[in-house]
């Protein structure tokens, strides 16, 4: 980009901030006014993003600089753009490229929330707190003060590295005494590493302690004699388990999963021991815990699968029903795909608690349990999702057929060809997927027969071309001699479904790979019909290239 281009969008940048936070403090969040100051300051980076990948400047008392160059200078203590920044400690801030609207509309609300005089909090905090990804800004570890000279005093005293034992106070207590305009202690605004520092110092603390008393607990638990005293210490074992899941600790179960484990497999544990271990493991399995444990991973964006996967895994199969009702509840994405995984890992060892949630009220639960069906691909339960076939739900049916096409064989053939006359063209290419799944040759010839009938030419061209897609992967020699009957076809009546059958068939020799189609398929490259003719050459290139 242009030098002078750039140093000029840089200053329309400047130039707009004011303007908005200024709109931002005068009208609520839903006034077009305000929303039009911050779309506007949000197309100026939009506009220099456009050449660039980030946005950085960096603040002195009166002046911004950009690239060591001045872009700003005001000394108004009313409505200085620099010296907001500067009296927080902030001495650099930069915007990334991929910044939102949204996280645009944040950084604003904190400039002009900032600038009244009634808030305490300062720009570096609020910053902190809103921890907008694309965003960033750094702050200064000497506290800025309030009068001119503040910055090269402290600057100053700081370097006098050299001063004997209370110098440091001297310099401090004389800074302090010029600066006549502020009466406040200074505080030094600690930056977000040191924050961060400290919490992970309590939480690595917390921890530690809890971890030594799940041991503690468990020690004792083990060398108990008495019936009454072990299963107190259980209950104890037990409120430590909900503690730390409570505190997101869970680790710390894991840890107790792996000593019950090992009690309940030792030979030489007693059996009242052994009887209350089992219960420790299946109140670790239950629903209160499960649902903690759930509320963790959908809200955390960070949260260690490998920690949750390992949970998992010590798990008996009473969590199933748990899991499967938290995972009803569940908001997230990554929420849902975890506890769904999970739920394949144990419904394996356990399919009867996994089916049972097949009469689920929630339409949105069920289709979740015929995914893990469909995952799992055991045959022995193919009737029993069958009967889902007949959900009222739309997207449960899907499912469900999709699910079919994973675990059945010939015997759901029947049910599925009924699909292929639903309404509802989404039902209708599930099924044609799904009979393509089974992939036997009776599944084939289901195909070719629905292709085959009249009712096939009245279909959209993205069906059809399904139908083809589907029957090109058994790729063999009646497959093929379908293809190249279709695109012999000739017909006087409905010739626009005809092309467009032909074209579809010209797509799926494509896929199969077979050159024995080139010479039929080089006679349709220049045919009048631009739909036959692109999927033509189409299909060729394909061929000529091996793909």
């Amino acid at each position: 980009m242009d030098s002078n281009k750039e140093l000029l969008e840089v200053h329309n940048i400047i130039n707009t901030l004011p303007r908005s936070i200024k709109m931002m403090r005068l009208y609520k969040s839903n006034n077009p006014v305000y929303v039009k100051s911050v779309e506007e300051c949000y197309e100026r980076f939009k506009e220099y993003f456009q050449c660039n990948d980030r946005f950085e400047i960096q603040f002195r008392q009166n002046d911004i600089f950009y690239n060591a160059e001045s872009v700003y200078n005001s000394t108004d203590r009313q409505d200085n753009l620099a010296f907001l920044f500067f009296k927080d400690g902030v001495k650099e801030l930069s915007i990334e490229k991929d910044v939102s609207l949204k996280e645009m509309e944040d950084f604003l609300r904190i400039l002009s929330t900032e600038n009244t005089e009634d808030t305490e909090t300062d720009i570096a905090l609020l910053l902190w707190e809103k921890d907008c990804r694309n965003i960033k800004y750094v702050v200064d570890k000497t506290y800025l003060g309030d009068h001119e000279d503040y910055e090269t005093d402290a600057m100053n005293a700081l370097q006098k590295k050299s001063t004997p034992a209370g110098g440091l106070q001297e310099a401090f207590e004389e800074l302090s005494h010029n600066d006549q305009t502020n009466s406040e202690t200074p505080v030094i605004p600690l930056s977000e590493e040191d924050l961060q520092l400290i919490v992970n110092e309590i939480e690595k603390d917390s921890q530690d302690k809890t971890g030594k008393l799940i041991t503690i607990l468990f020690e004792l638990f083990v060398r108990t004699e008495g019936k009454e005293d072990c299963r107190d210490i259980a209950l104890l074992i037990m409120d430590t388990v909900k503690y730390c899941v409570e505190n997101e600790n869970v680790r710390d179960v894991i840890k107790l999963q792996n000593m019950v484990k090992q009690c309940v497999e030792n030979n030489n544990s007693p059996d009242v021991i052994k009887s209350q271990a089992k219960h420790i493991r299946t109140y670790i399995g239950s629903k209160n815990i499960i649902h903690l444990i759930g509320e963790i991973y959908d809200k955390k964006q960070d949260a260690d699968k490998a920690v949750f996967d390992e949970f998992v895994s010590m798990l008996d199969n009473k969590a199933i029903l748990p899991m499967i009702s938290t995972l009803g509840e569940m908001e997230t994405i990554q929420g849902r795909k975890m506890f769904i995984e999970a739920l394949i890992h144990l419904g394996r060892n356990d399919l009867t608690s996994i089916i049972s949630s097949l009469h689920d009220s929630r339409w949105y639960v069920v289709r979740n349990v015929l995914y893990i069906l469909g995952k799992i691909k055991d045959r022995s339960v193919t009737d029993k999702v069958l009967f889902t076939i007949k959900h009222e739900d739309i997207r449960v049916k899907k499912e469900a057929i999709k699910t079919l096409g994973f675990m059945g064989k010939d015997n759901v053939l029947d049910s599925l060809m009924e699909c292929l006359a639903y309404p509802d063209v989404q039902i209708r290419i599930a099924s044609v997927r799904a009979i393509g799944k089974i992939g036997t040759e009776k599944a084939k010839q289901t195909i070719m027969n629905d292709m085959s009938s009249r009712k096939f030419r009245h279909k959209k061209f993205s069906e059809k071309k399904v139908y083809f897609e589907v029957l090109s992967k058994w790729n063999d020699k009646s497959t093929f001699d379908f293809m190249i009957m279709t695109l012999e076809k000739k017909s006087l009546w409905k010739r626009a479904g005809l092309i467009e059958e032909k074209a579809c068939a010209a797509y799926a020799l494509g896929l199969m790979g077979n050159s024995s189609a080139v010479p039929i398929l080089a006679k349709l490259e220049n045919v009048r019909h631009g739909l036959l003719r692109d999927y033509a050459r189409s299909a060729l290139q394909r061929l000529k290239n091996g793909e």
